[in-house]
């Protein structure tokens, strides 16, 4: 709590006091309990609306863009490409032409024959005559075969040419480099928690803590669940980010005798660090911090077939904290105290790596399985605090998306 929060409730507990007496410290922190919850739902709700808001834009922008584009290539076809003409239209032609071209054929035969028949005297001036109807005919049907192949040639070059419609619009298809995902994350984890002592308050610290403590305490279990977007890059490289709600456990079994105390000096006012009698302390219990995570995350895909592959990703996360549940041991007189503000930053950093397979369906939906490592980046209690503590989180995540075009 800052220094003006801390005025003004110094403030409000003297002009309270006035009105109805003393308040009690414990109305107090039920008031500050009541105010951290509301702060964290305002949190909450302006987040996913702000992500709701961006994937809304993104799916407009998206569908906008792939209209305009199926409307210019509409557009190009009608000016580019002529009305195929039908089969019986091309038959038609193909028989005026013969007409046209070749009106004389039967007058020629006849011709010919007269002339075979006037010029005839003997069998070899038959076959003359019978030899130059033969040539006369064949000329007819090169020239029939000649424009069939001309026609032929013709129409496979207009056929080839109004099959291009296809290629160019799936070319700008596969050309669009990026692609969006949005979906949801559900993580089943485990957590554990490695402490060391602060060295700017190692006078503070009861050095038999970490002989009976430290030692003490073995894997929680949590759930890690949010909402996430992706930006893909040529189907291979993306950016992931979103809202998660993580969860940092670990269990705490203390069974231990307090006996010593630290050298502290009395005049100093720290009258907690008194010598007590001695007194045995015995808990069992889940300690479990909550946060608020914004993660950063780059990651690349590897296609083993069109549907199936595997991918990595890595990055960086911030975190909210919450709300903790469960105790812990002061390591400076060894008593029990709750997680709280008090000594949980309000603020912390970490980083993510994780490596799984993926399905990708024809519905465009991609479920991934991936096995997820994560800690934080420095200690979880505050810079005053006697210890320093890492926290760690090992998780199976599964991720539902959907691929927006």
């Amino acid at each position: 709590m800052s220094k003006g929060d801390l005025n003004i409730d110094n403030i409000l507990k003297d002009r309270l006091s006035s009105f109805e007496g003393k308040i009690p410290l414990s109305d107090w922190n039920i008031i500050e309990k009541k105010l951290n919850r509301r702060k964290r739902i305002f949190i909450f709700y302006w987040s996913s609306i702000t992500l709701l808001l961006l994937i809304g834009s993104f799916v407009l922008y998206n569908s906008a863009t792939k209209n305009y584009k199926e409307y210019n290539l509409k557009t190009e076809n009608l000016r580019t490409f002529k009305k195929p003409i039908e089969k019986n239209t091309l038959n038609k032609e193909i028989e005026n032409k013969i007409v046209l071209k070749y009106p004389k054929t039967e007058k020629n035969n006849k011709n010919s024959n007269l002339n075979s028949i006037a010029t005839e005297t003997y069998n070899s001036n038959e076959q003359k005559s019978n030899i130059g109807i033969e040539y006369i005919q064949l000329d007819l049907i090169s020239k029939f075969v000649s424009d069939l192949y001309n026609f032929n040639m013709s129409s496979i070059e207009k056929s080839k040419i109004l099959n291009l419609n296809k290629p160019i619009y799936n070319s700008n298809k596969s050309n669009c480099k990026f692609s969006i995902e949005i979906g949801v994350n559900f993580s089943p984890s485990i957590g554990m928690e490695a402490i060391k002592e602060n060295a700017k308050m190692n006078k503070f610290i009861n050095h038999s803590y970490f002989n009976a403590i430290a030692g003490s305490s073995s894997f929680g279990n949590g759930m890690n669940n949010g909402l996430n977007m992706q930006i893909n890059y040529n189907k291979k490289w993306f950016i992931s980010s979103g809202i998660n709600f993580k969860e940092y456990s670990v269990y705490h079994s203390f069974d231990y005798t307090i006996s010593e105390f630290p050298n502290v000096d009395i005049l100093q006012g720290i009258l907690k660090y008194l010598p007590k009698s001695p007194e045995n302390v015995k808990y069992e219990g889940k300690g479990l911090l909550k946060f608020i995570n914004i993660p950063l995350l780059f990651g690349y895909r590897h296609y083993f077939t069109p549907s199936l592959g595997i991918e990595s990703k890595t990055g960086i996360n911030l975190s909210k904290f919450s709300t903790g549940q469960g105790k812990s041991v002061n390591p400076t007189y060894l008593h029990l105290e709750d997680y709280s503000r008090e000594n949980i930053r309000n603020w912390s950093k970490g980083y993510t790596l994780s490596t799984g397979i993926f399905y990708k369906s024809k519905r465009n939906f991609i479920f991934t399985l991936e096995p997820n490592y994560s800690s934080m980046i420095g200690s979880a209690y505050k810079k005053s605090y006697p210890v320093k503590n890492r926290l760690y989180n090992y998780g199976l995540n599964f991720n539902i998306n959907y691929i927006i075009k």
